[in-house]
Order: C-alpha cells, then structure tokens, then sequence
C-alpha cells in the first residue's frame, strides 16, 4: 500500500512512498513514473522536497531518514536517532535543515 502522497515544493512532480521499502517520483502531468528509489530496510513512511527539486528527505519504519540526490538516485547523508519508525519528514523554508518525527515521540533537526 501506498503510505503517502505528495506534490513536490514546485508542484512539478508527486512523490509516493509505501510497504514496499520504496519511494517514486512521477509526472502527474504525464501520468508517468519517472524514478524509483530503493534503499530503506523497512517502509518508507514519508517524503518531501527541497524547493529546487534536487534532493529529497525518506522517513521509514526502520528508524532513518535519508537524504537523497534527485538525479543520481543516491543517498547523500543518512540521520539516525529516532528509537521507533520515523513518521514525518520536512525541508526548513530555505532547505537548510530537515526535520523528523517520529513514533518514538521526538522530532530531531
């Protein structure tokens, strides 16, 4: 099952996560599925986007959250800390700082 929706800062792009331990980024426009991106060991639980598009923040069941190149599709940084699944993820307005939460009833910066 699919986990969460959303639609990029720029609106150009909706990103989905799910059960399935990925993330994907589609043109909703086109109703195509652009890239998919694997790497967490658990459900990927939420994602969101930088205002620029090029980097995305994952929150899944298996206690991380990640920071993602768009284009390359790879991990950039990977933030541990939270004691349970992290449940939400966000970009700060200027994409300086990502935030979570998570199950364990912390939000780590």
């Amino acid at each position: 099952p699919v986990l969460a929706v959303r639609f990029s800062r720029s609106g150009a792009y909706v990103l989905t996560c799910g059960k399935d331990r990925t993330f994907r980024l589609w043109n909703p426009y086109k109703g195509t599925l652009v890239k998919t991106y694997t790497g967490h060991a658990h459900e990927v639980r939420d994602v969101a986007s930088a205002s620029d598009n090029s980097r995305l923040a994952t929150g899944g069941g298996d206690k991380q959250v990640f920071l993602w190149d768009v284009s390359t599709a790879q991990k950039i940084r990977r933030f541990r800390g939270h004691d349970s699944a992290v449940n939400a993820v966000e970009f700060a307005a200027d994409d300086s700082v990502v935030v979570s939460g998570g199950y364990d009833r912390a939000v780590k910066v």
